[in-house]
């Protein structure tokens, strides 16, 4: 958990998601998108971790029971 948190802190440092997250009426789309990339992102890096290899290194059955 740690990893993927620490994953968040480093895209917001360079990617300032906070001004991406704030609540538009018109960004429902946009923001949907950057969560997801975010959190996909997170969530590799932390199973880069777990894993001691890239997630996408990972057999496909491996990959759906982490998830």
């Amino acid at each position: 958990m740690l990893v993927h948190e620490l994953a968040h802190a480093l895209q917001d440092q360079h990617f300032g998601l906070g001004r991406h997250v704030e609540y538009r009426e018109d960004g429902g789309d946009e923001q949907s998108a950057v969560h997801a990339l975010a959190e996909g992102d997170a969530t590799s890096a932390m199973f880069d971790v777990l894993q001691g290899q890239p997630a996408t290194a990972l057999p496909e059955e491996a990959l759906r029971a982490q998830i």
